[in-house]
C-alpha cells in the first residue's frame, strides 16, 4: 500500500490517520518535466503538491508560508524522498480542515535578477556553465552538476527588464538542449528523458514478457492514445523573432521539421559563426529523440513509471508504444501519467519573447500580398530596413531610435536623406530642369548657390551676384567682397572690396566699375568717405585726397600744394620749346620761383 507522508520544518511528520489529529487527509503530487505540448528544452517546471489537512481542534496546522516541507513516498518499510517543497499559507476549509499547496524550489527562481544582472555586465563573456551557477547562488539554490552540453559556449551581455532567475535557467536548458528541475534534494538538475524502455513497461497485465521488463500495470480501459507517432527532428534554428533567419544546422538539410530556439537571449552573438557549434550540438542530440506516441495512462498507486522516463506500454491487443512521460499525477489510490506531442513541430513557441537585450544581429524577412520586408538588427534596437511593394521602394537606416538614413523611391520622386552621401564612379551624370551635370564636368544650375563652411565663411552666388562672406573671432559674419552689377538698361560691373573699422562698421573700401562711357576706381577711407578717383576718358578729373609718392630716382613726391624733387627735361608752351628750367629767386616774394628760358 502506498502512503504520502509530509516532514515539518520541527521535524515532526504528518500521515494519513482520522479526524481529531493532525494528519493528513489526501495529497496529490503532480510531477512535470515538459512545458509545452512538443517535447521542449528549456522547459523549468515547478512539481507541486496539493494536501487536505485534518488538525485537532482548537489548533492551527502549525505551517506559514515560505517553510519548507520534505514529502517522501511510503511502500511497507520503505520510505522514498520525493522532493522538498515551499509551502503556501494553508486556507482553512471546514470545521478542523485546512488545505495546503506547496512548490518546489524552482518558486524560489521567480525573483527579479533584472537589478543583479545589470550589476554584473562587467563580467561578461563568460562561459554558459560559469552562468548557470551565479545564477543558482542569486536565488539560493543549489545546483547539482551542469549541463549537458554546450557548457563552455560563451555568454555575451545582455540586459531586460523584470528577467526573472527562472527565465534564465530557461534560457540555459534550452541553450544545452534540456530540461531543468529540482531533484529530490531540492537541488536544481539539468536532464533530459532516461530511457527505461526494457526496465519497467506499461501494460495491461501484471505480468509482461521479458523483454518488456518489470510490468507496471494500468487499469482496465486506462490506456488512451493517438494513432501516430511524432517526426523525428531534421533541423534546428537559433532566432530571435519568427522573422529572422537566424542560424540554421545542418545548412543544407532538406527536412522541415524543425526544433526552433527562439527569443533566447543567451544566444546572441555578433556573427552566425559562433551560434553555428550550439546548433549543431542541439541538432545533434534532437536528432536522436525517440518518435514517441502521445497517450494517457490510468495506473494504480505503486507504478514505478515517473515523469522524465521513456518506456513502452503495451495496448491491449498487444501493440507496443514509446512513451515519453511528461508529467505524473500521483496519489494515494492513483498514477496518471500523461504524453503529449504533435505529428510534426514546424515551430516552437518562444518561452517569455518579446523582450529586448543590448547584444546580438538578427535578419528579419516578411513576405505578404501587400510586399516583401526585410530587416536587419542589433537586439539593442538599431536596424536597417527594405521595404518593396508595387508602390513604393524604401531603406532605412536607424541607428539609437533615429533615421540616420533614408532612400525612398515612387512613381513620381527619389527621395534620400543622410549624414553624408557618398558617390564613387568614373563619371556621374545628372539630367534634371534645375541641375545638369555631363560626363565631362561640365555644371548647369538654375537657382542660386550657397556655400557655408562649418568656420562661417561662405560665399553666395544667386541672380548673376557674388558675395563672399567671412566670419570674426565673435562669430559676426560680413561681407569681405561683392561682385554685381548696375541696375540699369545696360548694367556694367561692379567690383566692391569691404574693409572694416576699428568701430566695426562695414563699408565699401575699394570699388572697381565699368560704365557706360569710362570705367573708374574709387577709394573709401574705413568709414565710408571716399578719397580718390581714378577714371579715364577726356574731361573727366582723377583725384586724391592725400599727398602722391612716387618712388624712384626720378620721382615726384606732391602734398600739401607743394612739389618736390622734379627734374623737367623737355617742356613745351604753346608750340614752343623750353630749354632752361630753374629756380630763381624772388625778392618781392622771398622765396624761390620756376623759371624758363628758351
Amino acid at each position: 500500500m502506498i502512503q504520502y507522508l509530509l516532514v515539518l520544518p520541527d521535524g515532526s511528520e504528518l500521515s494519513s490517520g482520522v479526524p481529531g489529529r493532525n494528519a493528513l487527509r489526501s495529497l496529490q503530487w503532480t510531477h512535470t518535466v515538459n512545458a509545452g505540448t512538443d517535447l521542449t528544452p528549456g522547459s523549468a517546471c515547478a512539481d507541486s503538491l496539493e494536501a487536505e489537512l485534518w488538525v485537532e481542534p482548537g489548533r492551527s496546522p502549525g505551517i506559514t508560508a515560505g517553510q519548507e516541507l520534505t514529502l517522501c513516498r511510503v511502500e511497507g518499510a520503505t520510505r522514498t524522498r520525493l522532493g522538498i517543497f515551499v509551502a503556501e499559507t494553508p486556507t482553512r476549509g471546514k470545521r478542523n480542515l485546512y488545505r495546503l499547496t506547496a512548490y518546489d524550489r524552482m518558486v524560489r527562481t521567480e525573483q527579479d535578477l533584472s537589478p543583479w544582472l545589470r550589476e554584473r555586465q562587467g563580467d561578461f563573456p563568460m562561459t554558459l556553465d560559469a552562468f548557470v551557477q551565479q545564477v543558482a547562488d542569486a536565488c539560493g539554490v543549489p545546483l547539482a552538476g551542469g549541463l549537458p552540453r554546450n557548457g563552455s559556449y560563451s555568454v555575451q551581455a545582455f540586459y531586460a527588464d523584470g528577467l526573472t532567475g527562472r527565465q534564465l535557467l530557461q534560457w540555459a536548458a534550452q541553450a544545452a538542449g534540456c530540461f531543468v528541475h529540482c531533484n529530490a534534494d531540492g537541488a536544481l538538475a539539468f536532464g533530459w528523458y532516461t530511457d527505461a524502455r526494457g526496465s519497467v513497461s506499461l501494460t495491461p497485465g501484471s505480468t509482461a514478457e521479458a523483454a518488456l521488463g518489470q510490468a507496471a500495470p494500468y487499469r482496465e480501459d486506462g490506456l488512451s492514445y493517438e494513432d501516430y507517432e511524432t517526426a523525428p527532428i531534421q533541423k534546428v534554428q537559433i532566432r530571435q523573432s519568427d522573422a529572422d533567419l537566424g542560424v540554421v544546422w545542418p545548412e543544407e538539410a532538406d527536412g522541415t521539421n524543425t526544433l526552433v530556439v527562439q527569443g533566447n537571449l543567451l544566444l546572441t552573438a555578433e556573427t552566425d559563426a559562433a551560434l553555428r557549434p550550439v546548433a549543431q550540438a542541439l541538432y545533434e542530440a534532437a536528432s536522436g529523440w525517440a518518435s514517441y506516441t502521445p497517450c494517457t495512462v490510468s495506473a494504480f498507486a505503486d507504478c514505478p513509471v515517473t515523469a522524465g522516463q521513456l518506456v513502452w506500454a503495451v495496448t491491449p491487443a498487444g501493440q507496443r508504444l514509446t512513451v515519453c512521460v511528461m508529467s505524473a499525477v500521483c496519489t494515494a489510490a492513483e498514477t496518471r501519467l500523461e504524453a503529449t506531442g504533435n505529428p510534426r513541430r514546424d515551430s516552437v513557441a518562444a518561452v517569455n519573447s518579446g523582450r529586448l537585450n543590448l547584444q546580438g544581429k538578427m535578419l528579419e524577412m516578411k513576405a505578404t500580398i501587400d510586399g516583401l520586408s526585410v530587416k536587419a538588427s542589433t537586439l539593442s534596437g538599431d536596424y536597417t530596413e527594405l521595404r518593396q511593394s508595387v508602390e513604393e521602394i524604401s531603406l532605412s537606416v536607424v541607428t539609437e531610435g533615429n533615421i540616420r538614413s533614408k532612400f525612398a523611391a515612387d512613381a513620381t520622386s527619389v527621395t534620400i536623406e543622410s549624414g553624408t552621401i557618398t558617390f564613387a564612379a568614373n563619371s556621374l551624370v545628372v539630367d534634371s530642369d534645375n541641375f545638369q551635370l555631363d560626363h565631362q564636368g561640365n555644371v548647369r544650375i538654375t537657382g542660386s548657390f550657397y556655400s557655408n563652411a562649418a568656420n562661417g565663411n561662405q560665399v553666395n552666388l544667386a541672380d548673376g551676384i557674388a558675395a563672399f562672406y567671412a566670419r570674426d573671432s565673435s562669430g559676426q559674419s560680413y561681407p569681405t567682397t561683392i561682385i554685381t552689377r548696375s541696375a540699369s538698361a545696360n548694367p556694367y560691373g561692379i567690383l566692391d572690396v569691404y574693409g572694416r573699422a576699428a568701430s566695426g562698421a562695414v563699408n565699401t573700401q575699394v570699388r572697381l566699375q565699368g560704365g557706360l562711357t569710362d570705367g573708374s576706381i574709387h577709394l573709401y577711407n574705413a568709414f565710408g568717405t571716399e578719397q580718390g578717383v581714378l577714371t579715364s576718358g577726356e574731361g573727366n578729373v582723377s583725384w586724391l585726397a592725400g599727398g602722391l609718392d612716387v618712388r624712384g630716382s626720378h620721382g615726384v613726391q606732391a602734398y600739401y600744394g607743394s612739389i618736390g624733387r622734379l627734374q623737367i627735361t623737355e617742356l613745351g608752351v604753346n608750340g614752343g620749346v623750353i630749354q632752361k628750367v630753374y629756380w630763381k629767386w624772388d625778392g618781392n616774394l622771398g622765396a624761390y620761383v620756376l623759371s624758363t628760358s628758351s
